[in-house]
């Protein structure tokens, strides 16, 4: 019997979805918000199908037809949900002439999308991710975090399984971690308004760290479980008096946490503190970022976070009338770790906010362009080659008043 499309390719996920463990991050292939094929033939010839070219069934993708025979060929296939982008490869694939073939494919990597915030309203976040920020190919994902009670912005991250997790203290008593599209919320088993806001996750070691009236805390977590937590140092014992801790970042051998700190009828600083993430019983060193009398309301804006041994430090300029601090206006600096040794200065900047993530040896910066009536740019510093771009938002959606 002649086959309706021959040469047709049919590629199915394992059950074993690999990196993912068996779990289903994308239940059902015809729910992914896009699907992306590339395949290379050997003769150099480079095929992208996208979702509309593609039949797609709850578990499989088929290429109907056309597929050259009998020469080998490469697969790369992109799923993406609203957040993540899961991606399986196969190399040295054949096809028969006149036959279709099945093969199966395991996911390979999680690549986190870009997540832009775009304000909150009432006890719901609106934010807009972004899978290729540089290839500005049109895709940009709408999504909404819903509450039960209204309260600040969520801290997020990512875990090994590409899931968005946010971590949010509320009003009165309610704390969660959070997992964003996921039939199931994880839960940190503790109660009462004594849980920071600040968290960070090593995805790495699937290991959360997070603090409890200034004390750190971190412990492993799984698909749906946290393992015991392992108790650190109490920050608040630490030389000086720390109010509240902001921000945690953690990279290859080192925790970094932004304080900000009052001395009564003294001065107020914004300062780093360096943990050894395997012993997180003693600060090992500490820097001060800026310094200014205790009583005076400064405004302006600094965000830290850890790649490999360098910790990453953006500031805007504080002011308060004419109380003006000129350290670190507007750029970044990069200091080596565990000593803060200041290594570079990165500039360009005209009003950094935060940094939003790391991904692929890229920082990716919220950012103001000042000249530009204040129109919103994200910056991304190549690590590796040390340089900084910026795109406007406005290239990723039109009329979306993002939320720095």
């Amino acid at each position: 019997m002649e086959l309706e499309n021959p040469n047709s390719l049919t590629i199915a996920l394992s059950a074993g979805r690999g990196i993912l463990n068996g779990h289903a991050v994308i239940n059902d292939l015809t729910e992914a918000k896009a699907i992306i094929l590339k395949i290379t033939q050997y003769s150099n010839e480079i095929k992208t199908y996208n979702t509309e070219d593609l039949i797609i069934t709850e578990n499989s993708v088929t290429v109907p037809g056309g597929i050259k025979s009998g020469q080998g060929f490469d697969i790369e296939l992109k799923l993406m949900n609203s957040v993540c982008t899961y991606i399986a490869r196969a190399k040295g694939i054949t096809i028969e002439p006149y036959t279709n073939q099945v093969i199966n494919l395991t996911i390979e990597k999680a690549k986190p999308h870009i997540i832009l915030t775009a304000g909150m309203n009432s006890a719901k976040i609106k934010f807009y991710a972004v899978p290729n920020p540089e290839k500005k190919d049109g895709l940009c994902f709408y999504s909404e975090l819903t509450f039960t009670e209204t309260g600040q912005t969520p801290e997020f991250g990512f875990d090994k399984y590409g899931r968005f997790l946010f971590i949010r203290k509320g009003a009165s008593t309610t704390t969660e971690l959070g997992v964003h599209s996921f039939t199931k919320s994880l839960r940190i088993p503790i109660s009462g308004t004594s849980l920071g806001s600040a968290f960070c996750i090593d995805s790495e070691n699937d290991e959360l760290y997070y603090f409890i009236n200034k004390k750190i805390f971190k412990r492993n977590f799984e698909w749906e479980t946290f393992g015991k937590p392992v108790e650190g140092v109490d920050i608040s014992a630490f030389s000086g008096r720390v109010n509240r801790i902001d921000e945690m970042s953690v990279g290859t051998h080192y925790l970094v946490l932004k304080t900000f700190d009052v001395q009564p009828g003294t001065n107020t600083k914004y300062r780093l503190l360096c943990l050894n993430k395997n012993d997180l019983t003693k600060v090992i060193s500490d820097i001060d970022l800026f310094v200014y009398p205790t009583g005076v309301s400064v405004s302006g804006g600094t965000d830290v976070i850890v790649d490999g041994d360098l910790a990453y430090v953006i500031c805007s300029q504080f002011r308060s009338g004419s109380y003006i601090t000129n350290t670190y206006i507007n750029q970044m600096n990069i200091y080596s770790l565990p000593d803060f040794k200041l290594i570079k200065t990165v500039k360009g900047f005209t009003k950094p906010q935060s940094f939003i993530c790391k991904r692929d040896g890229k920082l990716y910066i919220a950012d103001q362009n000042a000249k530009s009536g204040g129109k919103k740019r994200l910056g991304i510093y190549d690590t590796i080659t040390g340089k900084l771009k910026f795109i406007y938002t406005d290239e990723f959606h039109t009329g979306i008043k993002f939320g720095w």
